[in-house]
């Protein structure tokens, strides 16, 4: 192996950065070629996962710089390329998203163009073929967001290939007839729907059930909920520390990670009743330990003590939907619940801190339920006459 890793030092959210160099022989000068990298990992890494992570990130540098000729490079290589450059630099979930978007159709459709000569007119061509295309999976046709979404992928692997000087532009910026973001009112149960869903959790197993009343009554994100330790409770004031949440793809193992964004670190109050059923849990978990089972540090795990995986969450939620009959909502709906029924009672700025979102992200997700008709405002004023 010729790539040496060392820790350098930390970010602000507590993660080591690790700085990688990889040796690559000489230049045509005659003068040492090397590549350098930075890294972050959440806890500090032995020596044989420090030697694994550098012969990692030098197999990514070397597929990165060590390209075959630029004029025969065609999008389906770069785009190989390309996603093995991001590994380190994304999150696991946006370069599994960007490789199913790329496998499914870009590159069956424009994969053997070579990059040289990839056009505009190409770009459109294919914009235009997914108008009309159905979903894979036979239900409907792509929204206008998917179409954005495949443009988005496309248009971020041919920027990369500009930064790297394959090529002179990117042929997907700028276009005029570009799919536009659709504006839709976030999902949510109302107050009536609330109250059959708590009606009806007693039926799920005991984690789905754990899982549904902390999304209903504290909006956390399905990767936080997953990630709650029994150290993020706060007893004295009936309330949940956030600070980390799970991450991962089902073809990869999940790994613990910082929350979204700086804002997401927060503390969330709940309510009483749903502290209660977590030290039920945590009593449950003692039980088992007892029973010779392992103990798990986690608050989400299932009878055997296995950690629940954001995926595995999703599945389960969306099967006691249906064997419940309630109206469809997914588990991230649980938030946008939360969020709805805050609104009535709190000012945004607070909301957005319970959630940890921007205020102005808040005002446009949720401009349905800050609507007020002007006649309130004539009426309030009347009344001072």
């Amino acid at each position: 192996m010729s790539a040496h890793i060392e820790c350098v030092g930390s970010t602000r959210d507590g993660q080591l950065i690790y700085k990688v160099t990889i040796s690559l022989g000489k230049k045509s000068d005659g003068a040492r070629w090397r590549e350098y990298r930075r890294v972050t990992e959440p806890v500090k890494l032995t020596k044989r996962q420090e030697n694994a992570r550098a012969a990692e990130v030098e197999r990514q540098v070397r597929a990165e710089v060590l390209a075959p000729p630029r004029s025969s490079l065609t999008l389906a290589q770069w785009a190989g390329q390309w996603l093995t450059s991001l590994e380190g630099r994304r999150e696991p979930a946006t370069i599994y998203g960007y490789s199913k978007l790329l496998r499914a159709r870009i590159l069956p459709e424009l994969g053997h163009i070579a990059l040289m000569t990839l056009t505009r007119a190409h770009v459109l061509k294919y914009l235009d073929k997914l108008t009309t295309a159905g979903r894979l999976d036979k239900r409907g046709q792509l929204t206008e967001n998917s179409r954005r979404h495949h443009l988005t992928c496309l248009s971020s692997l041919l920027s990369a290939a500009v930064a790297r000087e394959i090529i002179p532009l990117n042929p997907a910026l700028g276009l005029r007839d570009a799919p536009r973001p659709e504006r839709r009112e976030a999902l949510a149960y109302n107050a009536q729907q609330i109250q059959k869903l708590v009606q009806a959790l007693p039926a799920a197993p005991p984690w789905p059930q754990l899982a549904g009343l902390i999304g209903v009554t504290a909006g956390l994100r399905r990767g936080e909920v997953c990630a709650l330790t029994w150290s993020a409770l706060d007893l004295i004031k009936l309330a949940l520390h956030v600070k980390q949440a799970v991450d991962g793809t089902p073809k990869q193992q999940q790994r613990l990670k910082s929350t979204k964004s700086v804002r997401g670190i927060r503390q969330v109050p709940l309510p009483g009743a749903v502290m209660a059923r977590l030290l039920d849990a945590w009593s449950s978990q003692l039980l088992r330990a007892q029973d010779g089972k392992q103990l798990s540090p986690f608050c989400l795990v299932d009878d055997n003590g296995t950690h629940i995986t954001p995926d595995r969450l999703s599945r389960a939620w969306k099967d006691f939907i249906t064997d419940s009959k309630l109206p469809k909502l997914t588990f991230h709906g649980l938030r946008h619940t939360y969020a709805t029924q805050m609104l009535q009672v709190l000012d945004v700025r607070t909301v957005a801190e319970l959630l940890g979102e921007d205020p102005a992200v808040m005002l446009r997700t949720y401009a349905h339920v800050l609507e007020r008709h002007p006649r309130e405002g004539a009426d309030l004023m009347n009344g001072f006459l």
